[in-house]
């Protein structure tokens, strides 16, 4: 860690923060990635150029109100160091830790505030914008992920040919719906602990907008989804928001597409961590369920 110390003691942001700790954020070793704290401010701080520079060109390419929601505060000239706020001052919790510390009352109140939250968060439309070159519509970046996706896990075993034939062939049956999405501004990896809550403010707030994006606004109901069945407020959310997102193929899309970024991932890296290899062949299941359903009612 004495280097990172190192490295950020070079620029002006820091050199103001004298005393400063930098805190881990992924147990998996990550070394482009960190929290900083310094008194009761809490920063998210990426390294490197080439992560740096993916934030720079998207912010290039957006106007200049999006930096206040990925709440961004310093860019370094060289641009191999960018700081957003983590949470600030903000003393709250992610939404996996809080379930036997609130009340009824702020249970409700928090359901109706992430909600609001999420609204107000894709309130921000604006034509889809190919950040990456993945793609010149909604639609064909999730089909270059996806299919990104299926290849890298092919060379696991986890997918053959004819799954990943079929999963691309459920994409393109609901291809009207991709091209009809009205994308907006999307945190893209809203899981549960990107949610948090503090109880002294009574306030929810999103953090690490490390994935955000022009997209689908379904895609971050999608994701945080995932999680429902860690979280009592979560479940709760679900069912008055979601009470169906379970068989909903495009959830199941995105929702296998991240699942196997993650096998890849702990693969890759030969992490001590249990593989998805059952929820992918649930949702395996469900795709090829949907498509039987779709040809035989055709």
């Amino acid at each position: 860690m004495q280097e990172i110390y190192s490295f950020l003691n070079q620029y002006s942001f820091f050199q103001k923060r004298e005393g400063y700790i930098i805190h881990e954020i992924q147990s998996y070793g990550r070394r482009s990635k960190f929290r900083v704290s310094y008194c009761n401010e809490n920063y998210l701080v990426l390294i490197t150029t080439k992560r740096v520079s993916k934030y720079v060109k998207r912010l290039n390419l957006l106007s200049s109100e999006y930096r206040k929601l990925i709440q961004f505060r310093y860019l370094s000239e060289d641009e191999n160091v960018l700081v957003l706020d983590y949470y600030g001052s903000l003393d709250g919790l992610d939404l996996s830790k809080i379930s036997n510390i609130i009340t009824r009352e702020e249970e409700a109140n928090i359901l109706n505030q992430l909600f609001a939250l999420i609204q107000k968060l894709h309130s921000y439309q604006t034509e889809y914008i190919d950040f990456d070159g993945k793609g010149n519509s909604w639609y064909e970046y999730i089909k270059n992920l996806l299919t990104e996706s299926l290849d890298k896990s092919m060379v696991y075993g986890i997918i053959d040919e004819r799954k990943k034939n079929f999963v691309l062939k459920a994409l393109f049956c609901n291809k009207d719906y991709f091209d009809s999405v009205s994308t907006c501004f999307i945190h893209a990896d809203l899981t549960i602990v990107n949610v948090c809550y503090s109880k002294n403010l009574d306030q929810v707030y999103f953090i690490d907008f490390d994935d955000f994006m022009i997209g689908d606004p379904f895609y971050d109901y999608s994701r945080l989804m995932n999680f429902a069945s860690d979280s009592v407020i979560l479940t709760k959310f679900k069912e008055r928001y979601c009470p169906n997102i379970d068989e909903n193929i495009i959830h199941i899309l995105y929702t296998l597409r991240v699942t196997l970024n993650w096998y890849c991932f702990i693969c890759d890296r030969n992490l001590d961590y249990e593989l998805p290899t059952r929820e992918i062949e649930l949702l395996i299941n469900k795709i090829e369920h949907f498509l039987s359903n779709k040809f035989t009612i055709a």
